[in-house]
């Protein structure tokens, strides 16, 4: 199966936050250490105990879990793979072979989110994976994945290729030399049901999107106040009805953590947004708009996937527009993806609200639970 992306980005590694990739890789590569219900692997803790207020969390790991090259998952291996990420305020503990503790207050969380990757002389290994798939080849344009076990209900080879161009995505589409279109927008959508052709639209509910608004945290004039003016100038409707041609409904203008009296803006503000997506492009271009109209100095700052994710981590921006999937996990998602240490610390705002859109050969609809593992949690690029 041969799936377009948007961009690619980085190596798919599960303990830096498989959600920061263009195409969520871990999904098929590792499996999770709880289970999701987006995962299309069972997960590596077979029982899981605690204390009620989740301050400790011990688990046992499953006898059947396997790296690909063989060897079984053991507890060590969970507990090298946790010091990989950034556990400040959490106990790991290997208590025997498959029994593993997580002593701290963001234990819950932690584990909840966790995907353990093999690690060998305090380096991850990408080749050897714990799920269904191992990685053949990966380059900034193209990632192969291949099945480790063939068993005739997933596909041998899972192929992903990054391309920006949509309109060329849906000619490959219908010439039969793509599967699947992932982030497919509104134009793409409008033509698939327009025109006949060997391709159907998946509208899956556990993909919505939400077309969020970040400021930097602390930064030195965007204060809370200033920001919450320049998200009551944004006029969400507009972009709602003709970005999104009312494939959208518009988000709400309140902030996550903004307080206090309304503000101005000094100097200019420059709002970030990824080169990849026309439909958040042209959003960002509304949202310029709407505060020049009002006297504020404003530009779009345009940046490759790569540098705008880069950029984010290292708080190398005013303002950004992102989607996030899940309003559930909007704060927590954009809090790791800026390296803020809670919530409260970003000021956010909802855009537009609308489905995942995916365009996809008939074919490919007997793999839709695949799709929705790799589609279904994290950013969309």
């Amino acid at each position: 199966m041969i799936i377009r992306v948007p961009a690619l980005g980085p190596s798919p590694s599960p303990v830096t936050d498989t959600g920061l990739r263009g195409v969520r890789l871990g999904q098929l590569l590792w499996r999770p250490f709880l289970n999701s219900a987006l995962s299309v692997v069972p997960p590596l803790a077979k029982t899981v105990s605690g204390r009620a207020d989740g301050s400790s969390i011990e688990a046992v790991i499953d006898t059947t879990a396997a790296w690909s090259d063989g060897e079984p998952v053991l507890a060590r291996d969970v507990v090298a793979a946790a010091h990989r990420v950034d556990t400040v305020g959490l106990d790991i503990l290997e208590l025997a072979d498959r029994r593993v503790r997580f002593i701290g207050d963001g234990a819950v969380r932690f584990v909840g989110s966790f995907t353990p990757a093999r690690v060998t002389d305090g380096r991850t290994d990408l080749t050897i994976t714990s799920g269904p798939y191992r990685l053949a080849s990966l380059d900034r344009s193209r990632a192969a994945l291949r099945h480790t076990v063939s068993n005739g209900m997933a596909p041998d080879t899972v192929e992903f290729i990054a391309m920006e161009d949509l309109d060329d995505a849906l000619t490959e589409l219908r010439h039969g030399r793509l599967d699947v279109i992932l982030e497919a927008d509104e134009a793409v959508v409008t033509e698939v049901i327009n025109s006949p052709g060997p391709a159907v639209i998946m509208l899956p509910d556990a993909a919505c999107l939400v077309q969020v608004l970040g400021f930097r945290a602390h930064h030195p004039t965007l204060t809370p106040a200033v920001c919450a003016r320049l998200a009551q100038l944004i006029d969400r409707n507009a972009i709602a009805s003709r970005i999104y041609r009312g494939l959208a409904h518009a988000g709400s203008w309140s902030l996550t953590a903004a307080t206090g009296t309304m503000g101005t803006a000094q100097g200019e503000v420059a709002l970030l947004v990824n080169a990849e997506n026309r439909l958040r492009r042209a959003t960002a271009e509304c949202i310029v708009a709407d505060w020049i109209r009002s006297g504020v100095t404003a530009r779009i700052d345009v940046a490759p996937w790569a540098t705008f994710t880069k950029r984010l981590h290292d708080g190398a921006f005013d303002c950004f527009l992102v989607s996030v999937r899940d309003t559930k996990e909007t704060s927590g998602v954009l809090s790791r993806l800026t390296r803020s240490r809670s919530a409260d610390e970003l000021t956010a705002t909802e855009i537009s609200i609308h489905a995942s859109w995916a365009a996809l050969a008939p074919k490919a609809l007997r793999h839709v639970p695949l799709l929705v593992a790799v589609t279904g949690g994290g950013i969309a690029c």
